[in-house]
């Protein structure tokens, strides 16, 4: 399968998005070598990263508007 539709796969799965037949595909995939085994759980851990990331800097944006809110000056 081609990293393309792989990533993509993974990224749906990560976030709720597959259907049953999609996720079985994606969990055939990656019982089928370790390597597809790494690759998803790299990706995982990317995905993750990227969660934490995004909830810090809306966290911030939420801080400053919340911030503009009371001190407005």
């Amino acid at each position: 399968m081609e990293t393309q539709k792989i990533s993509k796969l993974i990224t749906d799965f990560l976030s709720g998005r597959l259907n049953s037949e999609e996720e079985m595909q994606l969990l055939k995939w990656v019982k089928e070598t370790q390597s597809n085994k790494d690759f998803f759980l790299k990706q995982q851990a990317l995905f993750e990263q990227e969660l934490i990331q995004n909830k810090d800097r809306q966290s911030s944006e939420s801080w400053n508007r919340l911030q503009a809110r009371i001190d407005p000056d």
